[in-house]
């Protein structure tokens, strides 16, 4: 060593280079404080009764909100990569709700929606598509999509 110190590191870089993945931390420390972190996968069927009944509340003067749905293939790298991006904004902070389902299995919405590829993160407000995004950039662009 040439009398040099390394540059300090965050948690996360550390992580990194010993191979060890941060998320895992964040998800100990989010599960003490807002409970669990991972996307939560329902069926298209779930996902359909849930929105007749908050258009039922909706109806009798409550707001249904927003919420997300995060669309992705059991084999598609690029999902994993963007499952793990939303699971590191789920752990960061309040957010809106996001449920993940299986593109294969999801006939009525994939067509309805015209969903073209995976990964897509489709935004809703009141049960309505008002965001529809195929590329996840990075976290930062996903947090301020969900942001509550």
């Amino acid at each position: 060593m040439n009398g040099l110190h390394p540059a300090p590191m965050c948690a996360f870089s550390y992580a990194m280079i010993r191979g060890k993945s941060c998320v895992k931390g964040i998800q100990r420390q989010r599960d003490r404080r807002w409970g669990p972190v991972s996307l939560r996968e329902i069926t298209e069927q779930e996902w359909l009764m849930q929105a007749e009944k908050r258009r039922e509340t909706a109806q009798k003067g409550k707001e249904a909100g927003r919420e997300a749905l995060f669309f992705v293939t059991a084999l598609c790298g690029t999902c994993q990569l963007a499952e793990k991006m939303l699971e590191i904004v789920l752990a960061s902070g309040p957010c809106i709700p996001v449920s993940k389902l299986n593109i294969n299995y999801t006939p009525i919405l994939r067509e309805l929606w015209r969903i073209a590829s995976v990964p897509c993160l489709i935004v809703l407000e009141d049960g309505v598509p008002v965001r529809q995004e195929y590329a996840m950039r990075s976290v930062v662009d996903l947090s301020e999509w969900l942001r509550v």
